[in-house]
Formats: structure tokens, C-alpha cells, sequence
């Protein structure tokens, strides 16, 4: 059975295969703008799904209010997790276990 697309699958493939996507490092800016640029597509074109939506409204602030003491102003989550890591590698298994974290929190996969 063909897997539907959603952020889940696409933040999945995207873990597996980072070297194709963007190379030897994984910059977690373009992974934002990535994954930004990928929902807005799908919007654009009428398809949308809870995962998605989850996603684009709540996953900023989860991250945010994650780490809000170590920070001093409000950010995206790429911006946040620049700042409370400094390893180029580290910042995007931070964000992939972030991404799992939440949709396990809302018991969703």
C-alpha cells in the first residue's frame, strides 16, 4: 500500500536520505525553508492534511515554549534550535527528535 503524503512522511524520508537533500551538513535553515515551501505547495493546490496542519500551527510554539528559558525573544523553531545548539550535525538530530517528540505527543504517526 502506497504511503500517503503528510510532514510526517516527508520529515521521515527527509532523516533517511539528509545527504540528498542538502548535502554533507544538514542546514537547519533549509530545512525550515524546505518544509515551509513543501506545505505551502500542498496548500496551493488544495491538499492538506491534520498532520500538516498540526504541524504548521503548533509545532513553533511547542519548540519555542521548549526552550523559552535559554532564550531571550520569541522565534521559529529553526531560529531556536541556532541558538540552543551550536553543532551544525547536532542541531538537526535535535530537530528530528523534536519532530518526533511532538507528534508523539499528539499521539499522532
Amino acid at each position: 500500500m502506497e504511503k500517503k503524503h503528510n510532514i510526517i512522511n516527508t520529515v521521515r524520508l527527509i532523516k533517511k536520505r539528509q545527504k540528498m537533500f542538502f548535502g554533507e551538513v544538514t542546514n537547519i535553515y533549509y530545512l525550515y525553508y524546505h518544509l515551509s515551501g513543501y506545505l505551502a505547495a500542498r496548500a496551493a493546490v488544495g491538499i492538506s492534511d491534520d498532520k500538516d496542519e498540526l504541524y504548521h500551527t503548533e509545532f513553533n510554539t511547542w519548540v519555542y515554549r521548549k526552550y523559552e528559558a535559554m532564550l531571550e525573544h520569541d522565534s521559529f523553531w529553526a531560529e531556536t534550535i541556532d541558538l540552543v545548539c551550536k553543532d551544525p550535525k547536532e542541531k538537526a538530530e535535535l530537530f528530528f527528535n523534536l519532530f518526533e517528540e511532538f507528534f508523539e505527543l499528539k499521539n499522532v504517526d
